[in-house]
């Protein structure tokens, strides 16, 4: 038996990017960002905003002295677009000091980017007459799901490199495993974080009694203002960096014969 990708022709589950700020974005501002979304929710038929909750603290009285006391406190906004089955397809959040894309929905490259640059050019522009980036961030989540028996899943029928580094257990498929690594490399006179974590999974579908393996790749490189020019004018080339890294160290991951079905040649 073999492992397929979670789709026809690829393995994206979801695909996230997500802008760290330098600072905390201004309240004057942050309206203003959500404003922009609204003004298009008619093209991008996305809906909100609805509040992101987080939590304070606050100190009160009590026997022995003053304790902090955590309450629950509105720190941003979200605007999502789901499926007929309220599956989620598409998120925009803002949290106070980072903006996050997410979709499931992923297809291709140049479709992403026409879709990212209609949700968030406004509000990115809209963000950066207040603050700066800290960091940009890519990050793919591939699936492969196992076709056959879940203890028969061999490792080596789909990776690369990670036998060496597991037990045999775990390279033949008879138990669950992860694997998680990162590092930094040089870029352009800078430094680029990629992470990579691998993590072997089950679970039993309706109407079946065995359960079924599958493989998360999660597959990340991060941009940091710290070593390079993160800058407005930069975005566009900063992502699409940072899209070429993280298709190549998960290609490289990926044994060749499943790179075709991939769209990975």
């Amino acid at each position: 038996m073999t492992w397929r990708p979670l789709h026809s022709q690829h393995a994206i589950e979801r695909v996230r990017l997500i802008v760290q700020f330098n600072e905390q974005v201004p309240a004057k501002v942050v309206r203003k960002m959500s404003d922009a979304l609204s003004a298009l929710r008619h093209e991008t038929r996305m809906v909100g905003p609805t509040p992101v909750q987080g939590f304070g603290f606050s100190m009160v009285q009590a026997e022995g002295g003053m304790i902090p006391q955590p309450q629950p406190i509105t720190n941003g906004w979200q605007f999502t677009r789901n499926a007929s089955n309220n599956a989620p397809l598409e998120a925009v959040v803002f949290d106070g000091m980072s903006l996050t894309y997410e979709t499931t929905e992923y297809q291709r490259w140049d479709a992403f980017k026409r879709r990212t640059k209609k949700v968030l050019e406004q509000v990115l522009q809209i963000a950066c007459q207040s603050v700066d980036f800290q960091s940009i961030s890519m990050e793919y989540v591939d699936r492969f799901m196992y076709v056959g028996n879940a203890t028969e899943a061999r490792v080596i029928d789909l990776l690369t490199d990670a036998s060496p580094m597991l037990h045999p257990d775990a390279v033949s498929g008879k138990h669950l495993w992860h694997l998680h690594r990162g590092w930094f490399e040089d870029f352009n006179g800078g430094k680029i974080l990629i992470n990579q974590n691998f993590d072997a999974q089950e679970g039993i579908a309706a109407g079946q009694t065995a359960p079924t393996r599958s493989l998360q790749v999660l597959t990340k490189a991060e941009s940091r203002a710290d070593s390079l020019d993160l800058s407005i004018e930069k975005y566009e080339e900063n992502l699409e960096t940072l899209h070429n890294l993280t298709k190549s160290y998960f290609k490289a991951a990926i044994v060749q014969k499943h790179h075709e079905s991939l769209g990975l040649q």
